[in-house]
C-alpha cells in the first residue's frame, strides 16, 4: 500500500477507505466482544440461581 501511495496522501486515504480488509478485522471484535459479554452475563444470571438451589440443598441436611 505504501508503495503504490507514498507522496500523496489523497489516494492513501481514498484506498484506507476502499480497504475491506479492516472492516473484516473490527466486525470479529465486535462479535467477539459481544460473545463475551453474553458469556459473562450468563455466568453471574445462571451463577445466582445455581448457588441458591445449592444452598437450599444445604439447608435441608443442615437444621
Amino acid at each position: 500500500m505504501l508503495e503504490i501511495v507514498a507522496g500523496q496522501p489523497r489516494q492513501a486515504f481514498m484506498y484506507f477507505l476502499r480497504d475491506e480488509q479492516g472492516a473484516t478485522a473490527t466486525e470479529y471484535a465486535i462479535m467477539l466482544v459481544l460473545i463475551i459479554m453474553v458469556a459473562l452475563l450468563t455466568i453471574v444470571f445462571l451463577g445466582q440461581k445455581v448457588d441458591g438451589a445449592f444452598q437450599k440443598f444445604v439447608d435441608l441436611f443442615n437444621p
